[in-house]
């Protein structure tokens, strides 16, 4: 499908300018520069009541003037308003479906699955793709299988909160840039990839809820698939108070990975991991982030128990070693 213009979509709510608004991406020709038609584009984005969102999402993908597009919505059953608006632009998304599934792994890899581009991503429904994106970054995946670029971070009401670059799990030289800019791994969000990607790596463990992402990417790895790294803003990701990466979830992050990284083994663990030192700082985090979760749950002498446990990892104590015993000790 191409890709509609501006005066083909529902109109915006009176609210709402710029883009995906009222702007719109220009009309790519059919053909490249070097005359090769360009590759069709799959789009998936996995949905569960985020309907105050999801109408910004799908124009940011509609309104990108790519001539061959397939987007598809794999809706878990929201109770809100989503479906209204999914279906306020059916015309043009190619596959949707709406109904429980086993979470968010389990909704992607349903989209995955019904894909027939040679790119493929997946958008969630709370984020928006940047203006004329989709021209910028396809000639970029011309031999190669797997391109990451830069994510801006807004809040809820789409107001900018940093700018992320990424870097391929190196180790920790993450640090501040300037101003709000700031270093992160993968940014998922700014990821694409071939067909061939996900035929080499497989799908999404579906055993995951919150680090499905960074196991697929670790897994990839493993199997000497590297990503090339592209100077483009693609995504705004946005931060809001039903996001899984806000404070009071973030957790379950470090929960989920603290339980199943152990269960890799120390095989798997050293062919997953790219190095032993990023994989111990990444473990460490997670105990001190289940160290903090016990504590806030009123737990306080539980949670020393992943804190030593983090600091027999490293066996030197550092400052949020000391700030975490004596918050215990004092109880404040």
């Amino acid at each position: 499908m191409r890709c509609p213009k501006l005066n083909e979509l529902p109109p915006p709510p009176q609210d709402k300018t710029g883009w995906p608004w009222t702007v719109e991406s220009p009309q790519l020709p059919n053909v490249m520069q070097n005359g090769e038609l360009w590759p069709r584009v799959s789009i998936v984005t996995p949905s569960y009541n985020q309907g105050k969102f999801i109408e910004e999402t799908i124009r940011s993908v509609l309104l990108q003037g790519y001539p061959d597009l397939e987007y598809i919505i794999m809706d878990g059953g929201s109770t809100d308003n989503s479906v209204k608006v999914i279906r306020k632009y059916e015309a043009w998304i190619s596959y949707w479906l709406s109904e429980p599934d086993r979470g968010q792994s389990h909704a992607i890899n349903k989209g995955f699955k019904l894909a027939s581009g040679s790119i493929i991503a997946w958008l969630n429904s709370d984020d928006v793709y940047k203006l004329d994106i989709f021209s910028k970054l396809i000639p970029h995946m011309k031999g190669s299988d797997w391109i990451i670029g830069e994510l801006e971070a807004s809040d809820e009401n789409g107001n900018f909160y940093n700018y992320k670059i990424p870097h391929f799990y190196t180790d920790k030289k993450s640090r501040c840039l300037k101003n709000k800019l700031q270093r992160s791994s993968v940014n998922q969000p700014a990821n694409f990839w071939s067909n061939h990607f996900i035929e080499k790596v497989g799908l999404l463990n579906e055993n995951l809820h919150y680090n499905f992402d960074a196991e697929w990417f670790l897994r990839a790895h493993a199997l000497g698939i590297q990503p090339k790294i592209v100077s483009i803003c693609i995504v705004r990701y946005r931060y809001h108070t039903d996001s899984k990466t806000v404070s009071s979830q973030r957790w379950k992050f470090s929960y989920e990975a603290a339980k199943y990284l152990p269960l890799l083994g120390l095989k798997g663990t050293l062919s997953l991991l790219p190095s032993l030192k990023a994989g111990y700082s990444y473990l460490q985090q997670a105990l001190k982030s289940m160290c903090d979760c016990y504590y806030e749950n009123g737990d306080k002498w539980k949670s020393l128990i992943p804190l030593v446990f983090s600091w027999l990892m490293s066996m030197r104590i550092r400052g949020g070693y000391w700030f975490r015993l004596r918050r215990v000790i004092n109880g404040n």
